[in-house]
């Protein structure tokens, strides 16, 4: 992970549905509403992916512990993974950007998959409703 004056890492400490409870040095603690990255490793059909998920700071909970929302799955996400203070709010730290190029292989996909059915129509009339 790239790493910049104002980013400080931490540990996640506990994974609940979309939260998730993080620990910082109270030197270091995230601003309320900062950008947090994690890198996550995932298994999709048997091959293992990296992916990036981007949290944001909702809480502080004292004694240098953050909770924080996650805006994607959670999937994967230990206890103990490195967590990326970015120093910046979600529209300064590139999750717009990235949030810009998810949307834009979904579409990609969803063009793909809307062009296969199509085909399958064409070679089996009336099979497919």
């Amino acid at each position: 992970m790239e790493k910049s004056e104002n980013s400080h890492y931490g540990k996640v400490t506990q994974v609940i549905g979309s939260t998730l409870d993080a620990h910082f040095s109270e030197e270091q603690l995230p601003r309320i509403y900062n950008a947090l990255r994690i890198e996550v490793k995932r298994t999709i059909l048997g091959e293992e992916h990296e992916e990036t998920l981007w949290c944001e700071v909702a809480q502080h909970l004292g004694g240098g512990r953050v909770r924080a929302v996650a805006l994607g799955s959670t999937d994967g996400l230990t206890r103990g993974a490195d967590i990326l203070d970015t120093g910046e709010a979600l529209a300064e730290s590139g999750w717009l950007e990235f949030q810009a190029g998810v949307r834009a292989q979904d579409a990609a996909v969803l063009s793909a998959a809307q062009e296969l059915e199509q085909q399958a129509q064409r070679a089996e009339p009336g099979q497919h409703s």
